[in-house]
């Protein structure tokens, strides 16, 4: 006697709950839980084998844009697109992941550095060909910014080189995007320091340890003072005096920014405080953070200001850095032409430092152009700054922009800006930033002269 079952249903069932369980539906590549196993078992083999593991987190660039404007089933044809072409440029013994939206992990046995980057290039070069999307034959460009650690120089722990990898991820994308990044030893202190100032924030604001300072911005014939740029300081009874390089990109990242963005009421306050004191200022010059930038309540904002305050647009300047215009080329010019018809002057800033692109110039409505305060340091003396700041400058007077000159240090600096015909600067050879109060000592000192 014998008892016989068809069971062919359930292991299908069973081996197709063991796929899911283990790929990506979309993109077909395992998933994070399995690429972790498989990093896993591979770290042990290397171990045996003495090889070498590259890790790399690889993150798609401005890919949450592309959500946005062309919806998320876009989105997912150009992410199996991205897979795809990233498996084409992987060897039989290399290992990748998606790790979850448009992050993925690869994993690549080596004994020489050569075949790391070898496999960089390629992603990155295969990466520049235009992906054309079935829905709409539109062409779409795409890049993207790789964290890279090593096993066992950097670690040899799962949760550790992932946690390296990330860091160098960040670093990545920090320097522009587009590029790649190796993990180092002191990126872990940068990192606990970014987590340190992320906690410090939020008790900072309510604390109200923010403060403005004003840097007069002189104008460089007739070396009268015509306006100010508003620059926000931190001073924190446990960390001291925080650079804005530093705690302005984690107020960024952790959109604390709009609520630290809340001294541009006390700039118009200052400025009408000045115009009753008789202290007369073309402008003064504050920065847009992106998050302030895209905000769609942006133009009432601006528009209750000058309502609250009594003050005209032209007084002022708004400062947009060539970075925060490459998230949204587009959406940016709509938001920029109702700023600049609202009669706002609008300043290119840090021209230079960035994609530096003509187009900008051209295409967007900006009155002002700064040059970055990095091509100021070496004048006159570096040959390449200084052919570099001289063509800004025409280049700038050409397109009927004024220019004012960022970092101004040393009097050979000053006669060099002068003989180049800049018409406006700014820096320690005039003055630091300052203290309302040592501002209008410092106006009234100049204008006594």
């Amino acid at each position: 006697m014998a008892i016989k079952e068809d069971i062919t249903l359930r292991k299908q069932t069973e081996a197709q709950l063991n796929y899911q369980s283990n790929y990506d539906i979309l993109t077909t590549l395992p998933n994070r839980a399995y690429i972790l196993r498989l990093l896993r078992q591979d770290l042990v083999l290397a171990q045996y084998n003495q090889e070498k593991v590259a890790i790399l987190c690889l993150d798609l660039d401005h890919f949450k844009t592309i959500n946005e404007t062309l919806g998320h089933g876009c989105g997912d044809q150009l992410l199996v697109e991205v897979a795809h072409r990233l498996q084409g440029c992987m060897r039989r013994t290399d290992k990748i992941g998606r790790l979850g939206g448009d992050e993925f992990l690869l994993i690549v046995h080596h004994n020489q550095l050569s075949t790391v980057m070898e496999l960089v290039h390629s992603i990155l070069e295969t990466l520049q060909t235009p992906f054309i999307l079935p829905s709409n034959d539109a062409e779409w460009f795409l890049s993207a910014s790789i964290g890279i650690t090593i096993s066992p120089d950097d670690g040899e722990q799962v949760n550790v080189l992932l946690r390296n990898a990330d860091i160098a991820l960040y670093q990545a994308k920090s320097l522009g995007r587009n590029t790649w990044v190796f993990f180092t030893a002191c990126m872990t202190e940068k990192a606990h320091r970014r987590q340190l100032l992320s906690q410090s924030l939020r008790q900072a604001i309510a604390n109200q340890e923010f403060y403005l300072a004003y840097q007069p911005i002189v104008n460089l014939h007739t070396q009268a003072v015509i306006g100010a740029e508003a620059l926000v300081r931190w001073e924190s009874p446990i960390l001291g005096q925080v650079s804005p390089d530093e705690f302005i990109a984690v107020a960024e990242e952790s959109y604390l920014i709009v609520q630290l963005g809340s001294w541009l009421d006390q700039v118009c306050h200052q400025l009408q405080k000045w115009q009753a004191l008789d202290i007369p200022l073309d402008w003064i010059a504050v920065n847009l953070s992106a998050r302030q930038f895209h905000d769609s309540q942006l133009l009432s904002y601006l528009t209750g200001l000058l309502s609250t305050y009594n003050l005209k647009p032209q007084s002022i300047k708004l400062e947009i850095t060539e970075r925060l215009l490459m998230d949204d080329v587009t959406g940016s010019v709509d938001v920029l032409l109702e700023i600049d018809a609202m009669g706002f002057p609008l300043a290119l800033d840090d021209f230079g430092t960035g994609y530096s692109s003509l187009s900008y110039c051209k295409r967007f409505p900006f009155s002002t152009l700064k040059v970055d305060k990095s091509f100021i340091t070496d004048l006159p003396q570096d040959a390449e700054s200084a052919a570099l700041t001289r063509a800004i400058i025409a280049m700038a007077h050409e397109l009927g922009l004024t220019v004012v000159a960022e970092g101004i240090e040393t009097l050979a600096q000053l006669n060099f800006l002068q003989q180049e015909g800049c018409d406006f600067g700014q820096g320690y050879y005039f003055a630091p930033a300052l203290l309302p109060l040592q501002f209008e000592q410092y106006w009234h000192r100049h204008h006594q002269e």
